[in-house]
């Protein structure tokens, strides 16, 4: 839940980003307790073990993010989650950070779909405001959807305050509803890793405000956010035990854009 994210001095973002990097690493190691994953990171034999296991429990509630030491040791073991720790998408959702660097740091990292949004909202020429060819802006959105990663997520929600720094508030909201959508599809992977009301709500609450007065107009609800992705889990093992266990997780992924109402 998102109240358990509420630390005095901690960004919200930054323990979403740490217990995502956490459940990463338990999921790999098919760990099921702290001190497991603790010692299948960094064991310790001498010094201060009790001390190590109280880090790696505040890790594991995202209180405290891992020193470079522990990243360094868990890139040998897990690369995967320590791509999930560096990803763009935790710049992306730090209002505190300047767009205009965020979206300058985030080209070149994505595919070249984004990076055409990005450039495209990046000092929105004059004389187009505020029209953006709905296929045009369709093709790329989808294209951000059915990557199924988080730097997909980190371009849209990139191109949602660049449109909402410039006063381009419904275009703002586009973007918000396909980080929306964007968040479906990635949301039974955001529930594993204990993320997914927390991340959720600071969508909503966050996030959507930023776009003005068009902020009514987003239709993404934090409350029923966890409901949806159960019954879409639910139904996605379905689908995919009637395959054999044989789909992608691109395909997978296609299946869940396919109950979404775009």
């Amino acid at each position: 839940m998102r109240k358990s994210f509420s630390p005095r001095k901690r960004h919200v973002v930054d323990m979403i980003a740490t217990i995502c990097w956490f459940h990463a690493l338990r999921i790999h190691l098919d760990a099921s307790t702290v001190v497991a994953v603790q010692r299948a990171i960094e064991p310790v034999e001498i010094g201060d073990p009790d001390g190590v296991y109280r880090r790696w429990r505040e890790y594991h509630k995202g209180r405290h993010s891992p020193r470079r030491r522990v990243i360094d040791m868990c890139n040998e073991v897990c690369p995967q989650a320590v791509a999930v720790y560096r990803s763009p998408l935790w710049c992306a959702l730090r209002l505190d950070r300047p767009i205009d660097q965020v979206a300058k740091s985030l080209l070149g990292t994505t595919c070249r779909l984004g990076d055409e949004l990005i450039k495209r909202m990046w000092n929105f020429p004059e004389n187009s405001r505020p029209h953006v060819d709905p296929r045009w802006m369709r093709k790329r959105g989808m294209a951000m959807l059915r990557q199924g990663n988080l730097e997909g997520l980190a371009v849209l929600v990139v191109c949602m305050r660049l449109a909402a720094s410039q006063g381009l508030s419904r275009l703002a909201v586009t973007f918000y509803r396909y980080a929306a959508h964007c968040m479906k599809t990635l949301g039974i992977w955001f529930y594993a890793l204990g993320v997914a009301q927390g991340l959720s709500e600071y969508l909503e609450d966050d996030l959507l405000p930023i776009c003005g007065d068009a902020a009514f107009l987003g239709n993404f609800s934090s409350v029923h956010y966890l409901s949806q992705i159960q019954s879409m889990g639910i139904e996605l093992k379905r689908v995919v035990a009637a395959n054999n266990n044989r789909l992608t997780a691109i395909e997978e992924v296609e299946v869940v854009i396919g109950w979404l109402d775009l």
